[in-house]
């Protein structure tokens, strides 16, 4: 992941602790709300982040979202945007394929 995207990510986990997760969703749908499309995909990929930390965490109980795009995810207070939620799903996949 790119270093200023898991900079984000740290930084929030340490400074907001569970929280980190609920305030880049809201960042991240505030930028699709604005039509900031680059906001928007680093946003995307700082939520991602954290979901990977939250995951590898010893001991964690942090769960990937299950269902169909638009119904949110379980740690979310609100759901996110569809479109957001493909497009993290799409960074997950370009992460994986030049990582194999």
């Amino acid at each position: 992941m790119p270093a200023r995207v898991d900079e984000a990510a740290r930084e929030l986990i340490e400074q907001q602790g569970r929280r980190a997760v609920h305030i880049a969703v809201e960042q991240l749908n505030q930028s699709i709300d604005q039509g900031d499309m680059s906001a928007r995909d680093f946003w995307a990929q700082v939520v991602h982040a954290i979901h990977e930390y939250e995951r590898l965490a010893p001991g964690s109980k942090a769960r990937a979202a299950d269902g169909p795009p638009g119904r949110g995810c379980a740690v979310h207070a609100r759901p996110v945007h569809r479109f957001a939620v493909a497009r993290a799903a799409a960074c997950h996949r370009e992460a994986l394929a030049r990582l194999g």
